[in-house]
């Protein structure tokens, strides 16, 4: 088999135990689908790394979809 492997990192929030779902839109994976995790690839800087990844990918989600696109369910 010829290929490459890519790190992933997938958060899930949790609130007064009820978890954070966000709404995706326009992924190359999943579209239109209420998800549980945020998350994306490492970037080859992080490889070592894990909570570099997490907090990137936290600032990128939350600068995207803001607060108010939130909802606890």
């Amino acid at each position: 088999m010829e290929g490459k492997l890519r790190n992933m990192t997938s958060v899930y929030i949790t609130k007064a135990g009820k978890m954070l779902l966000l709404f995706r839109q326009g992924s190359r994976v999943v579209n239109d689908v209420w998800t549980g995790s945020a998350g994306g690839h490492f970037e080859e800087c992080e490889l070592n790394d894990a909570r570099a990844c997490v907090l990137r990918e936290m600032v990128c989600v939350f600068r995207t979809f803001g607060p108010g696109n939130a909802v606890y369910r």
